[in-house]
């Protein structure tokens, strides 16, 4: 193979594993837990870049009497939705199919105004 046809290929699945990557979203994860007394819990804010998001969680049903609110957010404060989890639920809520790039966080919300007597955690991984 000549020099020229070896450096093409190169170039090119340098591009290609490059989109591949920056399709797949950062990596990145907010992660959030609830105590029994808490009326609110704020997630930890990441950077995400692209890609879709999933949402996933576990409400603990030993120790929770109420349902909550999985609510995925900028950092700004803008909500991108939002899903109840009902007493008992362990798994994924929703996928938010693509994001743009900016900083994120998951936050849990006990069902009600102030309310609480929710223990829960939550992750939402680009």
């Amino acid at each position: 193979m000549n020099l020229k046809r070896i450096i093409g290929i190169a170039v090119v699945g340098c591009i290609s594993l490059s989109s591949i990557a920056f399709g797949a979203g950062s990596g990145q994860a907010s992660t959030v837990s609830i105590g029994y007394y808490d009326t609110y819990a704020n997630g930890s804010v990441v950077p995400m870049y692209g890609g879709p998001v999933d949402v996933t969680g576990y409400v603990n049903p030993t120790y929770s009497i109420n349902s909550c609110w999985y609510e995925f957010k900028k950092s700004s404060g803008v909500l991108i939705q939002e899903v109840e989890a009902a007493i008992g639920f362990n798994g994924t809520l929703y996928t938010v199919p693509s994001v743009a790039t900016a900083d994120y966080q998951l936050n849990l919300n006990p069902d009600g105004p102030n309310w609480n007597s929710v223990v829960a955690n939550g992750k939402a991984q680009n």
